[in-house]
């Protein structure tokens, strides 16, 4: 078991090593909104929790401001993406008067919660390295709550989570959980909330709940309530399709815990009740016009051209579409993602109860709605608005879901084929199915990350149509260079993969030495308890 427990350390530092490649990479305000919530950041450690003033934006509308100084961002923040054509980074000027001014910021009214975690870098330097070190905080936020999912994975020994983890973490997913962004978080904590919900819900109805899962259950649930305006919907949605799949008798026996309301209803009630607060005293739902983006679509013509004008965008952005949505990658990174998360999800379907089928269909229904919802709300008065980002600390819970499915694991559990065997080296052998499958997967899938890395990070040296090599003479470099980004993601690679070894291989007993009527009773098992692997039920119960 001793191996079992590097899984966390192993995984934290290999988000955090992911995130911090992307931290060092990027030009201020090189994805999605960040100089919006730069600007929040510094607003919120300063005790500015609502905008103190009005100043115009990038676009010459006048915005809601705050008090900060000059140097916070640099002069043209947007030059990179808009106007088009897209250009290099070069193009940002350096700003190093700290006198202050009246700064727009379209996340003025956001909740202070999350600026309050990662903007005091800001108050001590607000220029580019205060942006630098407020990204590390925000990416250690978010590997934190991808190590505790995968810590998860190894104590339940459940080798098909820990592939639901990587599938989860996307190259867009570790992008922006690295940026002044709330969203990185919030997805980060959509994943754990999955996670620990349904380790708990598939444990024995006559054990006490552990201690370790329902802390992990009220932290990541209060954390995602309160991040973001859309947070309470999308954690009531992941606790109803948690309880689609829980049996009756597990779903009692927690609710008369006393423990269950301690330590996870108790948080996320306080989250839910300042959520409310400050909604109702923030008038955060007041959303401002833009009249030059407005389009004059009814709205069964904003749904008809919902699947032309914007799929592709919804497709692409869960995987990796980065800055503004003007970088792209190469379609194929795009289609492997896509099959690894098929590769999973549909077995699960195919061979699972009709509970998750229900419960995937209901997580892909909600997030569907509020997208379109969101399209039906801005299209007139702002143009087109909703971005999947936006819903995948939901829509991430469709694969912990399938990672769950104990028929899945059951089904594909047993040796491999002799002639495979005998050409593995001997440690990887007598593991079988599922572990050196998902072993071999991730390793296939996490070059991704490296290739996204040098894509983006070549685009903002050279321009828009530089190819993924970050080490030519561009006009723009990183603060220290585009070395440093490139071997801190390949360690990251390197390290996640060792995880996921630890994880999907340590302390099994081989399959391929099983007699056939251990393997049936394992199976069964399985079957009555889906947790995706051999449960160490004692470990769930005794913490």
């Amino acid at each position: 078991m001793r191996q079992v427990w590097l899984a966390g350390p192993l995984a934290l530092a290999a988000f955090l090593l992911l995130g911090s490649a992307w931290a060092l990479a990027l030009p201020v305000n090189g994805t999605y909104d960040e100089k919006q919530h730069v600007v929040r950041a510094y607003a919120a450690v300063t005790g500015q929790w609502l905008p103190t003033g009005h100043a115009p934006d990038a676009i010459g509308l006048p915005n809601e401001a705050f008090d900060a100084p000059r140097s916070l961002l640099p002069e043209l923040a947007d030059c990179t993406w808009s106007p088009r054509p897209p250009k290099p980074a070069s193009c940002q000027i350096e700003v190093t008067d700290r006198a202050h001014t009246a700064m727009p910021s379209g996340a003025a009214r956001y909740s202070p919660v999350y600026y309050l975690l990662v903007g005091a870098p800001l108050l001590i330097s607000p220029d580019q390295t205060g942006v630098i070190l407020a990204r590390l905080l925000s990416a250690l936020f978010a590997a934190a709550m991808f190590a505790a999912a995968f810590m998860i994975a190894a104590r339940l020994g459940n080798r098909l989570l820990s592939l639901a983890i990587v599938l989860a973490a996307t190259p867009l997913v570790i992008n922006i959980g690295a940026s002044v962004n709330p969203n990185g978080v919030e997805m980060s904590a959509g994943v754990l909330l999955f996670t620990a919900l349904l380790g708990l819900v598939r444990t024995d109805p006559a054990e006490q709940p552990g201690r370790w899962l329902l802390v992990a259950i009220g932290g990541s649930g209060a954390l995602l309530i309160t991040v973001r305006g859309l947070g309470p919907v999308l954690c009531l949605a992941a606790l109803l399709a948690v309880a689609v799949v829980a049996t009756r008798e597990r779903l009692a026996a927690l609710l008369r815990s006393a423990r269950t309301w301690a330590l996870a209803g108790a948080p996320m009630l306080v989250a839910v009740l300042f959520a409310a607060w400050w909604t109702v005293y923030s008038k955060v739902t007041d959303a401002a016009e833009v009249p030059s983006r407005a389009l004059p679509y009814s709205a069964g013509e904003i749904v008809r051209r919902i699947p032309g004008e914007r799929g592709r965008f919804y497709l692409d952005q869960v995987v990796a579409r980065f800055s503004y949505g003007e970088t792209l990658v190469s379609p194929a990174m795009i289609y492997a993602w896509y099959l690894a998360m098929a590769l999973l999800v549909l077995p699960a379907l195919w061979y699972g109860t009709a509970r998750l089928r229900l419960a995937t269909a209901g997580v892909l229904t909600v997030c569907a709605a509020i997208l379109i919802g969101l399209e039906l709300k801005f299209v007139p008065t702002a143009g087109w608005w909703a971005q999947p980002r936006y819903v995948m600390p939901l829509g991430l819970g469709v694969l912990v879901l399938a990672a769950f499915e104990g028929r899945l694991a059951s089904r594909f559990a047993g040796p491999l084929p002799g002639w495979l065997e005998s050409r593995l080296p001997s440690r990887l052998r007598g593991h079988g199915y599922p572990g050196l499958p998902v072993v071999a997967l991730v390793a296939a899938l996490l070059p991704l990350h490296l290739y996204a890395l040098a894509r983006v990070l070549a685009r903002f040296e050279s321009g828009i149509a530089a190819g993924p090599n970050p080490f030519v003479d561009g006009s723009w470099q990183p603060a220290l260079g585009p070395w440093p980004p490139v071997v801190t993601m390949v360690l990251g690679c390197l390290t996640l993969l060792t995880a996921v070894m630890v994880t999907a291989l340590a302390d099994r007993t081989p399959v391929a030495q099983a007699a056939p009527g251990a393997q049936r009773a394992q199976a069964q098992t399985e079957d009555d308890l889906p947790t995706g692997g051999t449960t160490l039920r004692s470990q769930v119960s005794a913490s």
